[in-house]
């Protein structure tokens, strides 16, 4: 599994012999063409025949989960502070006034959680779903919700958090796990333990360590991969 990020497009992800066990995930969208973590972004990594699209999870002051990667409003919309702080009927008082080509897409509304699953509904995208800031007691309800989406099995799951990682396998069997840390062996050893996946950054990768992991029953999933020349 790898993320991608900018500068791959899909005329360019034809050109490249990629094995089947190689699959890509547009990282907050197809980021390139449309403001990160939006709908727009979400339909394009749909349209480019991306295999994942990953998003990154907040809460709102009234429990509702939303798409916003940093832990304040303030880089990406006109709001100022965290989402934590307002009502979802609060922050849809704003608009995303920042990110790669934003100029095409006014008007842009932070997307709740069962929007950006509609969209990767519609277009067969696996979601891959980064736990950024939510209560502890709210996983059974994202959990929850998930179900009501469609199968678990086809939801993944990351977060840094090891705590939060392990409250969600033992509150579900099912649903797919990685754990956003360094490939090492204690960590692929507890990642098999909870029958959890791995995430980590390309700095990270080597082949004798994906061997491993791969013996213990643990997939690793590379970020963020810029370029082709990476890719390979």
């Amino acid at each position: 599994l790898v993320i991608v990020n900018e500068d791959i497009r899909s005329t360019s992800i034809k050109r490249v012999n990629l094995s089947p066990k190689i699959r890509l995930i547009a990282h907050r969208g197809l980021s390139a063409l449309a403001p990160e973590n939006t709908l727009p972004a979400y339909e394009l990594a749909g349209k480019y025949g991306y295999y994942g699209a990953e998003c990154d999870l907040h809460e709102t002051k009234d429990g509702q989960f939303i798409l916003l990667h940093d832990d304040l409003l303030n880089r990406t919309t006109n709001g100022m502070g965290k989402p934590e702080s307002y009502t979802l009927e609060q922050l849809n008082g704003f608009v995303v006034n920042g990110g790669n080509q934003v100029k095409k897409y006014p008007h842009l509304k932070i997307p709740t959680l069962e929007q950006y699953l509609a969209v990767c509904k519609k277009w067969g995208l696996v979601p891959v779903i980064e736990i950024k800031e939510i209560e502890s007691k709210s996983v059974a309800r994202l959990l929850d919700s998930l179900a009501k989406w469609g199968s678990l099995q086809h939801v993944v799951i990351i977060s840094f958090s090891k705590e939060i990682v392990t409250e969600i396998r033992k509150l579900n069997q099912e649903v797919n796990i990685q754990w956003l840390s360094k490939l090492t062996k204690e960590a692929i050893h507890y990642c098999a333990k909870y029958q959890m996946d791995i995430d980590c950054h390309k700095k990270h990768i080597s082949k004798e360590m994906v061997d491993y992991a791969h013996s213990k029953g643990v997939l690793v999933n590379a970020w963020t991969v810029d370029s082709l020349d990476e890719m390979h």
